[in-house]
């Protein structure tokens, strides 16, 4: 009788690894903050990626927590990428369609302003997903502050 090694068998895939998912689902999701401001294919992409893997693997609650975690967080960057993007753009078109408003109101260097803070906003956002990346894979259950609570009840 012939045996297989034990490391050959007991190693799992990565699509049956559960922390292998629940951090793919924060980085697949983190495609979404990046159409950062407008509806963008990447907005979209990013919200059913995490939605799809709650739906795959609803049976396994760590998996599901993390995934529905991330679709959450994913809503929330993508609101907020809106509302900035409609802040910069009424910005732009105020300034530039009115050269009083370009030459005293700031032009230039209010664009560069809203800029760095985009930029700044940006990469909070990429932190916070790497982090929640890093947790699930670690195996650990970390809670955002409000969306933690909803994603242990979904309501899908």
């Amino acid at each position: 009788m012939v045996e297989s090694s034990p490391s050959a068998s007991s190693t799992p895939s990565s699509l049956e690894d559960p922390k292998i998912l629940a951090a793919a689902a924060y980085l697949l999701g983190g495609i979404g903050g990046y159409g950062f401001g407008y509806l963008s294919a990447s907005t979209v992409i990013g919200l059913l990626l995490p939605l799809g893997i709650y739906m795959w693997k609803k049976t396994d609650a760590f998996i599901a927590f993390h995934a529905f975690q991330a679709f959450l967080w994913t809503v929330v960057v993508a609101v907020v990428g809106f509302v900035f993007g409609m802040v910069f753009l009424a910005q732009t078109q105020a300034v530039y369609a009115n050269p009083y408003a370009y030459a005293y109101g700031g032009g230039f260097g209010a664009t560069l302003g809203l800029s760095g803070i985009f930029l700044m906003v940006g990469l909070v956002i990429l932190v916070v997903d790497l982090f929640l990346a890093y947790k699930a894979y670690k195996g650990d259950k970390f809670k955002l502050p409000v969306l933690g609570s909803m994603a242990e009840k979904p309501f899908l």
